[in-house]
């Protein structure tokens, strides 16, 4: 067992090592993996029991050898005559087998006693029973907690109920049909959960009832992200991933391997989304907004696949939105791992590594051989040379047992993790060619760049050259202010003389050039007698996009430089410079700077436009508003370079620093709301639209220009937010009340139109003509529950004027609910003071009810607050006589015979 516990964890190390330091690897190759090495860890035992085993004479002998376990005596086979059971046969030519058996061992006659007729067996609790009963306790409460999670996740869809919902159809029928998983089931769960999916072969998704008011997108983004899991088949590969912790509860590697199976999980399923086309941004914003929303249900995890946890969501977000990032998994990468699989599996479940014997480096395994006692057999391991029977002992196995390749890599770690803040470290490979430098303490090198002038205390240098021909080293070490060389060609020590001088020069001369090597105290020295134009030329003669970089860096750090120095700084930057983020660092130190002149700016933005990144010009352009001196002359031009962003999360961003640091004019105001339009991203509009309405101060026309704009915004959320947010910060006029009530008509979303309608109806200046718009608005609301709620916030207002009257009983009798009916209409009676054409509309809208009890319940309000003329006496009457219940009935009635009249 200790074996099998052994192989397992030095399997599940190395597939774990692989997974995290193979460079270039996608998250879904990475799962793969992992899962692969935990299906491994499951079938180990399994071929143990049934594959034949290979003896490897691997582990080392020693002189103090494990006690063997049994030890006897083996004749040739052959058959004994019956004979009592208390006396060993003496037969001439027959040898006896049973010799006295030594203290602590266990052998033949054992067994032999033990199935003598009237034996009594002794039950022995040893240590293996005792770590066997333990490892069943283990094993049991892991598989329970699976189960619970099971059964709650049955509980979850027992009260659910499949989408039906408009907001729900149109999506999952697009995204169902494009991953080709028509028989999924999608239901709605009334409780506010973190989306989540499962089953193997027929999948489930489970939504919560809030996501109706999503935008479109996330609904979408959510619905993709499930889906990928089940057409990964991902619960196949959970479920078999906590058979294996159910298995190995005891072992952290397993467990560990499982975490990494469970992040890489997710982050193969993004990918998934992103390479069926969704916008990384886009799909980042939803996930962080599900996230934030939402939480997962802890005791869920087990056994479902649920979309975010915050953890967790960090590095996926980093991951989404990366482009270098390596996505999906291709069919040659699946059929190595699966030969990987099958060998890998098979090799490590037959394997037994046995000592070597001190005589053969490789003993043969050894036969067997079988004796026959009384018709009872035993099999044993018989060693031919001495025929003594020898069992093989066990090495034991831990999951400290590395490679020796994997505790390099592990004191190499640890080394580099104590170095000191003023080591360096650098290499350059090209081919065979490899030029390396290392070192300690601050280095002064000469005028001419050819030698050392001197190293800090203690400090060094190390550099070595190699390529296919020759191998060069040189280390330089400071000794108490003294430089000692030690110079070695091909491996042989050697003098340090002439030759030695001018391949260190030459070496140097590579470090400085390709490397950077020494490159601050090269550029203050440069400044010194050269000026700005010494360091350009020095530029010139680089070809590493880095090292140009971290010139033009200390040289920005190290002084002030006229407008003309910085424009042919940028120039050259922009010429020479290949790597967006070494030329977004270099514009970052420019724009803090050298923005006041116009041609410097001219130069600035082409340089900003050449990047191709948009992230990187996302970075230089929020850099440069951060400033408060900005004039509004470069403040538009920083609005005409985000023309050239692409990314809708980066221009958001952009656009957003520049209204929370700066107040715009009119002109400033319309180029900003022309750059909004530019954005497909509901989500990342509203962020920029609603930070310049709160600091902004828009204009009337600018205003309107916004107004306009919200039509083209899909999501009823965002839509919503930014109407609420115009009517936060403004009193509208009338014109601008009714586009605000036209683009109100375009939001599907019952709760969100009602919330802007409610807002609406709080402004000061409302027209006539825009509350009587506003009753005719609350018929769209399809929720009894939110057309309820805004005529009763609106009873006060709407009830005096006939025209505002009749559209607000309208609206209330057409109310599916008689709940709501009756709430709306009680509201109405209750607190004022109606006429008699007025209570005589409440109880025509009455009608409308067809429960018995909310109708005597409305009728009784009636009766108890209003004295009744005649006239409405008989209408009340008229309207009881359709409650069919007698006692809600009598109920009505006997309200009416009170009435004082």
């Amino acid at each position: 067992m200790l074996l099998t516990i052994a192989k397992v964890t030095l399997l599940l190390v190395a597939v774990l090592l692989v997974a995290r330091f193979t460079p270039g690897l996608s998250s879904a190759s990475r799962h793969t993996l992992i899962v692969a090495g935990l299906v491994a860890a499951l079938l180990i035992p399994l071929l143990e029991t049934f594959l034949p085993t290979v003896y490897l004479a691997v582990l080392p002998n020693t002189e103090l050898a494990a006690p063997l376990r049994e030890t006897n005596i083996v004749a040739p086979v052959q058959t004994f005559p019956q004979t009592d059971a208390r006396t060993p046969s003496s037969v001439e030519g027959q040898h006896r087998i049973l010799p006295p058996p030594a203290p602590g061992r266990a052998d033949v006659a054992n067994s032999v006693r033990s199935n003598r007729p009237g034996s009594i067996k002794t039950p022995s609790f040893s240590p293996g029973t005792a770590a066997g009963i333990i490892w069943i306790f283990g094993f049991l409460f892991v598989t329970l907690r699976f189960a619970v999670s099971r059964r709650r996740i049955a509980r979850l869809a027992l009260k659910a109920r499949p989408v039906t919902s408009g907001e729900w159809s149109k999506p999952v029928a697009e995204v169902t049909r494009s991953m080709g998983l028509n028989d999924t089931v999608v239901l709605e769960s009334p409780d506010e959960i973190m989306p989540m999916a499962w089953g193997i072969f027929k999948g489930t998704v489970l939504v919560p009832r809030s996501g109706r008011c999503w935008p479109l997108a996330r609904r979408r983004a959510v619905l993709a992200h499930e889906l990928s899991h089940l057409a990964r088949r991902d619960g196949l590969w959970q479920l078999l991933s906590r058979l294996a912790c159910a298995t190995y509860w005891f072992n952290p590697i397993v467990w560990m391997a499982d975490r990494q199976m469970l992040l890489h999980r997710e982050r193969a399923s993004d990918d998934m989304v992103l390479q069926a086309g969704a916008r990384a941004s886009d799909y980042a914003n939803q996930l962080l907004a599900v996230a934030t929303e939402l939480k997962p249900i802890p005791q869920l995890e087990n056994a479902s696949l649920a979309m975010a946890h915050r953890s967790e969501l960090g590095d996926r977000l980093k991951s989404i939105l990366s482009p270098q990032v390596r996505r999906g998994m291709s069919k040659r990468f699946l059929a190595l791992v699966c030969l990987f699989f099958v060998f890998t599996t098979t090799s490590v479940a037959v394997a037994h590594p046995v000592k070597r014997r001190a005589d053969a480096p490789s003993p043969p395994p050894t036969p067997e051989t079988s004796i026959r006692v009384d018709g009872s057999e035993a099999t044993k391991l018989a060693t031919p040379e001495t025929g003594f029977e020898e069992t093989l002992a066990e090495a034991p196995a831990s999951a400290t047992n590395l490679p020796a390749s994997s505790q390099r890599v592990e004191r190499n770690r640890s080394r580099q993790s104590e170095r000191d803040s003023t080591e360096y470290r650098s290499r350059r490979q090209d081919g065979d060619y490899t030029i390396e430098i290392r070192g300690r303490g601050e280095v002064t090198l000469s005028d001419d760049d050819r030698s050392i002038v001197s190293i800090a205390d203690d400090g060094y240098i190390v550099i070595r050259e190699e390529d296919r021909d020759h191998d060069y080293r040189l280390e330089v070490r400071s000794v108490s202010g003294t430089l000692e060389y030690r110079w070695r060609v091909d491996g042989d020590n050697r003098d340090f003389d002439a030759e030695g001088e001018r391949w260190f020069a030459d070496a140097l001369e590579s470090l400085i050039y390709e490397l950077g090597f020494a490159a601050d105290a090269r550029v203050a020295r440069i400044l010194e007698d050269e000026g700005a134009d010494g360091i350009y030329d020095e530029i010139r003669k680089m070809e590493s996009d880095f090292v140009q970089a971290k010139y033009f860096i200390a040289m920005l750090n190290g002084g002030s430089y006229s407008a003309e120095e910085i424009r042919t700084g940028l120039r050259l930057s922009r010429d020479e410079i290949n790597s967006d983020f070494e030329q977004a660092r270099i514009l970052m130190l420019v724009g803090e700077e050298y923005m006041d002149e116009p041609a410097t700016r001219t130069e600035f933005v082409r340089a900003a436009q050449a990047l191709e990144s948009d992230f990187e010009m996302g970075r230089v352009l929020k850099s440069v508003v951060s400033r408060q001196d900005l004039s509004p002359e470069v403040i538009g031009e920083i609005l005409e370079i985000t023309d050239a962003l692409e990314s809708d999360f980066e221009l958001s961003n952009v656009l957003t620093s520049l209204a929370e640091a700066h107040e715009l004019d009119e002109g400033l105001q319309r180029t900003y709301l022309e750059r909004l339009q530019s954005i497909g991203s509901d989500f990342e509009v509203r962020r920029p639209l609603m930070t310049l309405l709160e600091n902004g101060g828009l204009t009337d026309a600018n205003f309107d220009m916004a107004l306009e704009g919200i039509e083209f915004i899909e999501s009823d959320f965002e839509q919503s937010q930014i109407l609420t947010s115009m009517l936060t910060e403004r009193e509208l006029t009338p014109s601008q009340q009714a586009t605000l009530l036209r683009q109100v008509s375009n939001i599907e979303s019952d709760f969100e139109q009602k919330r802007v309608l409610m807002l609406l109806m709080d402004q000061p200046s409302l027209t006539s003509q825009t509350e009587l718009e506003l009753l005719r608005m609350s018929t769209q609301l399809g929720s009894d529950f939110e057309r309820s709620s805004f005529l009763l916030a609106t009873s006060d207002r709407f009830m005096m004027d006939d025209a505002a009257r009749d559209l607000y009983l309208d609206a209330a009798s057409d109310i599916g609910s008689d709940f709501e009916i009756r709430r709306v209409l009680g509201a109405v009676i209750e607190g004022r003071q109606l006429n008699d054409e007025q209570l005589q509309g409440v109880m025509n809208a009455g009608r409308s009810i067809e429960s018995d009890h909310e109708l005597s319940e409305l009728l009784r309000s009636i009766a108890d607050t209003y004295d009744l003329s005649p006239t409405l006496r008989e209408l009340y009457e008229d309207v009881a006589d359709q409650i069919s219940s007698d006692f809600d009935y009598g109920r009505a009635m006997g309200g009416i015979r009170r009435s004082r009249r």
